[in-house]
């Protein structure tokens, strides 16, 4: 009785039912299917959870708007934060500890593209926090 209602309702009694149908979907709908499949499974972050603007001027964080007030304190939090001496001394302390990486300490070619990565990563938080 229950997979005949379950089927009746458009619903799928068992996962060979579920991949037979995803396989006539259109590529694009299978990578939403994917992507949201993943996302459940691992934990992950996607496009969604971050801090964006719509094409209406929006902002939304995790899928939210954000009001307009808490948007203000964001960007004030990120200006004074690009201004502070402890932004400076963290740039320059990891820009020191990348470089020590890449250039003196590196006994591998992983060891340079950790270093590379260090630099790379810190440059997406200084970009995020001048866009703001």
């Amino acid at each position: 009785m229950r997979r005949w209602l379950i089927s009746k309702l458009g619903g799928f009694t068992d996962t060979d039912a579920f991949i037979e149908r995803v396989r006539e979907l259109p590529l694009q709908d299978k990578n939403k299917i994917l992507t949201v499949a993943v996302k459940r499974m691992f934990n992950t972050a996607s496009a969604d959870d971050i801090l964006h603007q719509t094409e209406t001027g929006e902002w939304l964080l995790q899928g939210r708007p954000m009001q307009r007030e808490e948007m203000t304190a964001l960007k004030q939090e990120a200006d004074h934060f690009l201004k502070s001496r402890l932004f400076k001394v963290i740039d320059l302390d990891l820009q020191y500890h990348s470089n020590k990486l890449i250039t003196l300490k590196s006994e591998t070619l992983d060891d340079m593209r950790a270093g590379k990565l260090w630099k790379y990563t810190w440059d997406a938080v200084k970009t995020r926090l001048k866009d703001l």
